[in-house]
């Protein structure tokens, strides 16, 4: 099942926490993204990713009830290592001709001919009697990936080793995953009968469930699952095999029900609580329902800290911010050196505008001993966001000058500080920054375009910015090689009156990718911006919305295209709930010239000077203000 992430798994750090999914791809200024100049559709470090960002991918299952699903090669890889003596060996004389035979396969392998390396094994296997040989045979025949092959051979080496139980766990697995539920289920089902005798239950349902996750056909693995488990139902770890499979086969309800039976079995067992927790956040109401079990649960054992991580990321996913911020900090109390909990409290900090108790976890988590596995380099960039934040350019540019030269950041982070370079009214010593870095691949040669004309752009060289993005991308005839530069060369277009060019590009990228709401939203706002053709502004605007429904750069473009459409109530009513939720500076902007042709100059005044304070060399900004014949007082 998908797992709950856990924060806080030492070794396996990943630097984004959440249990909310991100979008794809922000638009440039997203208020959750800060700080992403030239950072293509990287989220930020300070933005909260998804739940597979969150954990790394697949990790160990000591953090959940579930087993992460193994495949043919890893199930049978106890059966295939250590030191292997079969029961009878066969009075076998190591003659020339079969030494070579052996010596060849080998060489085979080394040369990636696995196909001849399996085929002398098994055929000498079958001729000698050998065990070995066949155990061999099976093992090539795993790692390369021919199930079929490693059947065959497994079937070999326990006829040839029928008493040896390890043989016998290799071809239970290999006739699983390749889908002979008919011919194992007997073996199966006489193993959980000699289990049940032994009392061993609770150890032999995770091995089943490990050896049922290789079958292919999920739902056939789930039926399975449920003949064999039949007489088990007041055994919890059946119940929780039975509803990972059930899971996996797509039957949530099932899944859900088994998970909370094994809680009532046992309203103690930290792998039912989890189990359930995380099955019911995906069920109606569910999220409330977990928050139940958690907060039972952790009322008899406080200091759990699986439980406490998992109530974590429920109110993260829950959108309970302030009470995530206090579960885990006791997670952090009870387990300091934890990075990805601090780093995950600097995010929620971050969220809240608490720039000095982000800071101050960040600087924990890069000050951990280096024998803790975790991601400077993106804590570095994170930090140099929050500087940013702050209008603190020189501390920006400190933190990313710590991103150590191997993270994989670095380059980002070094275009980051050129551009920070340039903002500090000195663009010759951002682009000699830029111009010092080596790209090592088209997507980072791209990124050095792009902050280029960036810095050219800010600089008030719009002729020379365009010229760059201009020559890239005629450089580069595909157009898989240049899409992501003409969203960037329509930007520098307008800024040089090509509108002919702005118009081109981004209908060419809305060609090329239907499905992204940017380009839609740029065209549309370039017209309204420009008074021209109104109505399909609108249109257009309105299509973004329905691709990316709630970016807030989209509802900028909407309130604006109803202002420009004279709908001024209507903008006013985008602009209000757009400023409480993302008060951005370019938001604020557009917002205040709204109110000011409303007749509400006071208050145009007042959302103007927080912009001001914010972002005082904002482009926009400037030239409203100047166009409007407004000064604002301190």
């Amino acid at each position: 099942m998908q797992r709950l992430p856990a924060i806080g798994q030492r070794g396996r750090h990943p630097p984004h926490v959440t249990a909310k999914a991100a979008p794809d791809s922000q638009a440039p200024h997203s208020p959750t993204e800060p700080g992403n100049q030239a950072t293509g559709n990287s989220p930020s470090p300070g933005s909260l990713a998804t739940q597979e960002q969150a954990t790394g991918g697949a990790q160990p299952s000591d953090d959940t009830n579930t087993v992460v699903a193994p495949d043919a090669e890893s199930d049978t890889g106890s059966a295939l290592s250590g030191t292997y003596r079969p029961a009878n060996l066969p009075e076998l004389a190591l003659t020339p001709p079969l030494i070579y035979e052996i010596l060849a396969a080998e060489i085979a392998l080394q040369r990636e001919q696995p196909g001849a390396a399996y085929a002398t094994y098994h055929s000498l296997a079958a001729q000698t009697g050998d065990a070995r040989l066949a155990r061999r045979a099976t093992e090539i025949a795993i790692v390369t990936g021919s199930l079929s092959d490693a059947l065959d051979s497994a079937r070999l080496w326990v006829r040839l080793d029928p008493t040896y139980p390890n043989a016998r766990k290799a071809l239970d697995t290999l006739l699983l995953a390749n889908g002979r539920v008919t011919e194992v289920e007997p073996a199966l089902t006489r193993q959980l009968t000699q289990a049940r005798q032994a009392g061993t239950l609770d150890t032999a349902y995770p091995q089943l469930q490990e050896k049922l996750l290789n079958l292919p056909d999920r739902r056939a693995a789930w039926a399975l699952a449920q003949r064999l488990s039949a007489s088990d139902l007041d055994n919890i770890q059946a119940r929780l095999m039975r509803a990972r499979l059930a899971h996996e086969a797509g039957q949530q309800q099932a899944a859900t029900d088994e998970a909370l039976a094994a809680q009532q079995l046992a309203p103690d067992n930290i792998e039912a609580v989890l189990a359930s927790v995380q099955l019911l956040q995906s069920r109606p109401g569910g999220r409330q329902r977990a928050a139940v079990l958690l907060g039972n649960y952790l009322q008899k054992h406080p200091d759990d800290l699986r439980a406490l991580k998992a109530q974590g990321l429920l109110q993260i996913a829950s959108e309970q911010n302030d009470a995530a911020i206090a579960t885990l900090s006791r997670v952090q109390s009870l387990e300091p050196d934890n990075p990805a909990t601090l780093y995950t409290l600097a995010q929620l900090h971050h969220q809240k505008h608490d720039y000095a108790r982000a800071t101050e976890a960040l600087q924990r988590y890069v000050a951990l001993p280096e024998d803790i596995e975790r991601d400077n380099g993106n804590a570095f960039l994170f930090l140099s966001e929050i500087a940013q934040k702050q209008n603190d350019q020189a501390g920006a540019i400190q933190w990313l000058e710590r991103v150590p030269t191997n993270s994989r950041v670095h380059f980002e982070a070094q275009l980051t500080r050129a551009s920070l370079l340039a903002r500090q009214s000195r663009p010759e010593a951002g682009l000699a920054a830029l111009s010092s870095l080596k790209p090592r691949n088209l997507r980072e040669t791209q990124l050095q375009t792009v902050t280029r004309a960036q810095i050219l752009r800010e600089a008030g060289r719009y002729q020379a910015a365009f010229d760059v993005l201009d020559r890239a991308i005629r450089q580069r005839k595909d157009d898989k090689d240049t899409i992501d530069l003409l969203y960037d060369r329509a930007i520098a277009a307008e800024k040089v009156g090509r509108l002919d060019v702005l118009e081109k590009d981004l209908r060419r990228l809305i060609k090329l990718r239907p499905d992204d709401g940017n380009a839609y939203n740029a065209l549309g706002y370039t017209l309204a911006d420009h008074n021209q053709r109104l109505l399909e502004a609108l249109t257009l605007i309105e299509k973004a919305n329905q691709l990316n429904p709630g970016d807030p750069h989209i509802q900028d473009s909407l309130g604006w295209v109803y202002f420009r459409l004279g709908r001024t109530q209507d903008a006013l009513d985008v602009f209000r709930a757009l400023w409480q939720k993302s008060p951005d500076t370019e938001v604020g902007t557009h917002y205040g010239e709204v109110l000011w042709h409303a007749g509400q100059q006071d208050g145009a005044r007042d959302i103007w000077r927080q912009c001001r304070q914010q972002d005082p060399n904002n482009e926009l900004l400037r030239d409203t203000l100047k166009r409007l014949g407004v000064t604002l007082q301190p």
